[in-house]
């Protein structure tokens, strides 16, 4: 099973607890009723509450940050949960496919990760010498694009940047654009870097 992601388990409402203490309300599958979204920290698992089932993945990295974000604008809202424990905070993406929670993977069956924030310290001053970034961007009418950005030192404040922009196939991220660019910035940052990408970071 690709990275450690576990299969979804349903389970009935046993433990009704788990989601009156919700974190979130999250329109999973377009259809304009909110369902709660809680986590659990003892089982380190993130649940969606639908009815009487609850829907639960693995929240690797024991829990950190979680938002509710409608990526590409469809009204089918995603959630982006994961670690913000170091210099980097990596995330998942779980959304509703087929009456169910999925974790978003790439074609390659690994999960797609999400990470903002610095890589790579090097010597002798501690620079970073990688910074990633992702965000959404928009592609014409209401819809947008999910963006990754990592930017690489070339030494000095010359970076170059890679750009991929993902597009969601039921549980798969596929790759729809990729682009490389050239910049020349101080004290890069990730919110930073999203800016001169177009996007909105974190698709805030």
């Amino acid at each position: 099973m690709a990275s450690g992601i576990t299969t979804e388990q349903f389970s009935p409402l046993s433990d009704t607890s788990v989601c009156v203490d919700w974190i979130h309300q999250a329109d999973l599958d377009g259809d304009g009723i909110s369902e709660h979204v809680a986590f659990d920290p003892i089982a380190g698992e993130l649940i969606a509450c639908r009815g009487v089932t609850q829907h639960r993945l693995a929240w690797i990295g024991g829990g950190g940050y979680s938002l509710v974000i409608d990526i590409e604008r469809d009204g089918a809202e995603e959630i982006v949960f994961g670690d913000d424990a170091s210099s980097t905070a990596a995330g998942n993406i779980a959304r509703w496919v087929d009456e169910r929670l999925v974790v978003v993977t790439t074609a390659d069956g690994n999960r797609l990760r999400l990470q903002d924030g610095f890589q790579e310290d090097g010597p002798p001053d501690g620079e970073p010498t990688a910074v990633v970034t992702w965000g959404c961007i928009d592609i014409g009418g209401n819809s947008r694009e999910l963006v990754t950005g990592r930017a690489e030192s070339r030494g000095g404040h010359d970076w170059t940047v890679v750009w991929i922009g993902w597009a969601f196939s039921g549980v798969q991220a596929l790759l729809a654009t990729q682009e490389m660019a050239d910049i020349v910035a101080a004290n890069l940052t990730p919110q930073r870097l999203a800016s001169l990408g177009g996007l909105d970071h974190m698709c805030e």
